[in-house]
C-alpha cells in the first residue's frame, strides 16, 4: 500500500540543472520538499550508493548544528529542522522512514525529492518507487554529454580538493578520472532512459534537455507545471537566468572530447532508438 499519495522525483542527470530547478520550485505552493534536497532513499535501498550510512547522516547533522547560534532554539524554523533531523537519524531506513521525512507537508499537491542518484536505480528500483507512491511524476534532464561530463569532472575535483591539478592532468589521468563508475554512470543517458521508459508511462516521465530549459526558462517551467497538473507560480525574473552550483572555472583540454567520442555517438544512437532526439547542438566529437 502506498505511503505517499503523490511523489515528484527529480532524477538528474547530475550537473544538468537540477539544483537550479530545485531553487525555482522550492517555494512553489503545490510542491513540498523535505529539509534535504537529496534524500537518496531509493539509491540507498537499491545499492547504487551508501549515501545514508549513519556516519553520513551524523556528518550532515553536525554541519547543521555547527551553524546554530546560542539563541537559535527559539526559532520555529530551527525547531522544525531539529524535529526533521530526529526522524532522519531514525532506523530502520524503510518506506515508513522515507514518508516520515515529509511530515511537515501541509496542503501541497506533491512531495518532492530531487536525488540525482535515483536515475541509476534499475527496474526493481522503479517498481519500488511505484509501490511507495499512489501517483508518481519523474523528470530527467539531459545535457550535452561532453559539457556535462567536463562539468562533473571539474566538480568532483573541486569537491575532493584536487581542482589545482586539473590544468596539468594528462589524457590518461583524465580518462581514468572520468571513467570512475561513480562519475561515468551519470553519462549513460541511453541506458538510463531505456530503463525509465521500460518502467514509467508517458504521463509519469518527462524527459528534458538542459539546452531547452536554458533557451526559455519560464516557458519551460510552465510546461513542467502542466505535466504536474499544478497551478502556475510566480518566479523571480532575476533568478530564472542564474547559474547555480557551478563548477570551478578551468578550460577544457583540447584532447578531452576525443577521449569519449565513440561513447557520445553510441549514447546519441541509443537515445534515438528510444524515440528521443537530442538537440543538434550536442557535441559528438571527432
Amino acid at each position: 500500500m502506498p505511503v505517499i499519495d503523490r511523489l515528484f522525483l527529480g532524477a538528474g542527470a547530475m550537473k544538468a540543472g537540477t539544483t537550479w530547478l530545485y531553487a525555482m520550485l522550492d517555494k512553489h505552493p503545490d510542491i513540498y520538499f523535505s529539509d534535504e534536497k537529496e534524500v537518496h532513499y531509493f539509491a540507498q535501498v537499491h545499492g547504487v550508493q551508501d549515501a545514508l550510512s549513519i556516519e553520513n547522516r551524523i556528518r550532515r547533522f553536525r554541519r547543521f548544528a555547527s551553524s546554530l547560534r546560542a539563541d537559535s532554539y527559539n526559532s520555529r524554523w530551527v525547531r522544525r529542522r531539529l524535529d526533521w533531523f530526529s526522524r532522519w537519524m531514525n532506523e530502520p531506513i524503510d518506506d515508513a522512514w522515507y514518508a516520515s521525512l515529509f511530515k511537515h507537508r501541509k496542503n501541497q499537491k506533491y512531495v518532492a525529492d530531487f536525488s540525482n542518484l535515483t536515475a541509476l536505480i534499475g527496474d526493481a528500483g522503479w517498481q519500488h518507487v511505484k509501490n511507495v507512491a499512489g501517483e508518481v511524476k519523474v523528470i530527467y534532464i539531459m545535457r550535452d554529454p561532453l559539457k556535462r561530463l567536463w562539468s562533473h569532472v571539474k566538480f568532483h575535483a573541486q569537491y575532493t580538493g584536487r581542482a589545482n591539478l586539473l590544468a596539468t592532468m594528462t589524457a590518461k589521468e583524465y580518462l581514468a578520472e572520468a571513467r570512475a563508475q561513480h562519475l561515468w554512470q551519470n553519462t549513460e543517458y541511453g541506458k538510463i532512459v531505456t530503463t525509465m521508459k521500460r518502467n514509467l508511462s508517458d504521463d509519469q516521465l518527462m524527459l528534458v534537455f538542459f539546452e531547452d530549459i536554458h533557451a526559455d526558462p519560464l516557458g519551460w517551467l510552465r510546461r513542467l507545471e502542466q505535466f504536474l497538473g499544478v497551478k502556475p507560480a510566480e518566479y523571480d525574473a532575476k533568478r530564472l537566468s542564474e547559474r547555480i552550483n557551478t563548477s570551478t572555472d578551468v578550460a577544457m583540454p583540447e584532447f578531452f572530447p576525443r577521449l569519449f567520442s565513440d561513447d557520445f555517438r553510441r549514447i546519441h544512437a541509443e537515445l534515438e532508438q528510444q524515440g528521443v532526439k537530442p538537440p543538434s547542438a550536442w557535441t559528438l566529437a571527432s
